[in-house]
């Protein structure tokens, strides 16, 4: 019943949003730097930013948002409502300072008004039931990778699988990854410690599923790497 009413409140909002869901997928830019939390995030503070470039930040990576030199265009990307939750008490001025997008996979998560007062975007996802948890984004897998629609899905697990959904939208001719490092580093998760720490989030699978997305990226003109090496 939670999934199905923030269903209804999701595409309320919507609505409401109308005009700058279109003016997000007008954008254009010829560069996308794509920022994870982990340890390695740090090199971006040393690189300027250029003008026709997008940053887009992944769940407690907005943490840095403040600190970056030359971007313009900043957003805050993520399909975990419970990440985006902890974002918002925890990194609120960050958020504030970006263009902030959920495209939340279980929609039993959103349950809180917070996401509604402190988001610019919700998109309502293409869904499908699952007994344990509801209203679900239904997952083509990343064999499947598309750029983001108004009514996305998944293209497998993981924000930054659907990062870069957005990132692929704006067609650039280059994707930037910065700390995305798939675990520890250098004996450390994430580059800020006050980041919470789950210990079953899988690694191994987020990375095979970002590089098949990646090749896919590859075959559509777009060059994917990543900064600071």
């Amino acid at each position: 019943m939670i999934s199905f009413i923030a269903y209804i409140k999701i595409f309320i909002f919507n609505r409401i949003k109308k005009g700058d869901i279109n003016k997000l997928f007008d954008m254009t830019f010829d560069e996308v730097h794509v920022v994870c939390p982990g340890p390695s995030a740090v090199k971006l503070l040393e690189h300027n930013i250029s003008d026709n470039a997008a940053v887009i930040f992944v769940n407690h990576a907005v943490k840095i948002s403040l600190n970056v030199k030359g971007a313009k265009q900043l957003f805050y990307f993520s399909a975990d409502g419970v990440r985006t939750l902890e974002a918002i008490k925890l990194s609120r001025k960050e958020i504030v300072n970006c263009t902030s997008i959920l495209a939340p996979w279980h929609l039993f998560h959103i349950n809180n008004a917070a996401y509604f007062n402190a988001l610019d975007l919700i998109l309502l996802p293409k869904t499908h039931f699952n007994w344990k948890y509801g209203l679900e984004t239904c997952d083509m897998g990343p064999e499947s990778f598309s750029a983001l629609e108004k009514r996305p899905n998944g293209s497998g697990f993981g924000s930054l699988v659907y990062t870069l959904k957005l990132a692929t939208l704006f067609s650039p001719k280059k994707i930037t990854l910065w700390g995305c490092d798939f675990g520890n580093k250098d004996g450390e998760k994430y580059f800020d410690k006050s980041t919470p720490i789950r210990n079953d989030t899988p690694f191994d699978l987020i990375k095979s599923h970002v590089n098949l997305v990646s090749n896919k990226i590859s075959e559509m003109g777009i060059s994917i790497n990543e900064g600071g090496g």
